[in-house]
């Protein structure tokens, strides 16, 4: 009786530092580009308020620099501000179908980073209310801007990623149309700035 008790204990203490490794172990990039932009984790989402109304397209519109059609081709990686928790970013490789406005090179794949992400113990993602995170293979109209300390090309909130459903017939879904129509008024409501140029822009030179 005594040798069963000693392997019961053992066989509980083994489970017990299994499921804490098995906790405690990381997704792997490729898995966290899976279920990226999927219902496959829960969504957890925190209010943000922008120099826009970002519920106003023809703000979103205005205030971008560049808004495209494109192709999320991969997931590249998850980025972590060291100043809060709220503040992750997601990095995305693109393939630019159409310049709306801007004219953002075709090539080649653009790096597009995108507010939002999978939380540090990977157990959510953490969105602005109203907002998405685009996933992999889905095909979407991006308003972005230029963020400021590295340059790259940014999606800073709601309304700046939108899903197209049909990406081999865009230019009829209502999600491209209502872009391009906001894109007819110049809001008042925007402050005027100049962004820098990205280095995906055709015309940028090193």
């Amino acid at each position: 009786g005594v040798d069963m008790k000693k392997k019961s204990l053992l066989l509980i203490i083994l489970t017990a530092v299994f499921l804490v490794t098995s906790c405690g172990r990381k997704m792997t990039e490729e898995r966290i580009g899976e279920i990226i932009g999927t219902d496959e984790l829960k969504s957890e989402y925190y209010f943000a308020s922008f120099v826009i109304n970002t519920d106003e397209l023809s703000e979103v519109t205005t205030f971008a620099k560049y808004i495209f059609v494109g192709t999320v081709e991969e997931y590249l990686k998850t980025e972590y501000s060291p100043e809060s928790d709220d503040e992750i970013f997601t990095y995305y490789s693109v393939k630019v179908l159409e310049n709306v406005k801007g004219e953002l090179v075709q090539d080649r794949n653009i790096e597009v980073k995108k507010a939002g992400g999978i939380t540090k113990n990977q157990d959510a993602f953490l969105l602005c209310v109203g907002d998405i995170l685009p996933a992999v293979g889905g095909t979407y109209i991006f308003a972005a801007v230029m963020f400021e300390s590295d340059g790259s090309i940014y999606c800073f909130g709601p309304n700046t990623v939108r899903q197209i459903e049909n990406a081999d017939d865009y230019k009829i879904d209502s999600t491209y149309i209502s872009y391009v129509d906001a894109m007819k008024t110049v809001s008042d409501n925007v402050p005027a700035r100049e962004w820098p140029m990205s280095r995906y822009d055709v015309l940028y030179k090193e």
